[in-house]
């Protein structure tokens, strides 16, 4: 099931968007580290190729779509955030 994110009207619109666009030809630019988001665009550009796998990011809340990002800059930032969320102690025996 789809995190509530993800069913947003303004999640859709966007992934409607970037989808079309890459259908174009078109190239992105990944905002992985920008408008209220940690982390950071780790390809060598920030460029997103037509052919490319790109994802709808979102700021550090989850709350407010801010445009395309490669899929691996969303996806590791959002791991991480959810590592350091987590809070975990661990106890060595």
């Amino acid at each position: 099931m789809a995190r509530p994110q993800h069913r947003t009207p303004e999640h859709r619109a966007e992934r409607k968007r970037i989808t079309a666009a890459q259908a174009r030809g078109e190239w992105l630019i990944c905002v992985q580290g920008w408008h209220g988001s940690s982390g950071g665009c780790l390809h060598p550009t920030r460029d997103i190729a037509p052919t490319d796998e790109a994802h709808v990011a979102h700021n550090d809340e989850g709350n407010v779509v801010i445009g395309p990002a490669h899929a691996l800059c969303n996806v590791t930032d959002g791991g991480q955030r959810r590592h350091v969320a987590k809070d975990v102690t661990r106890w060595v025996l």
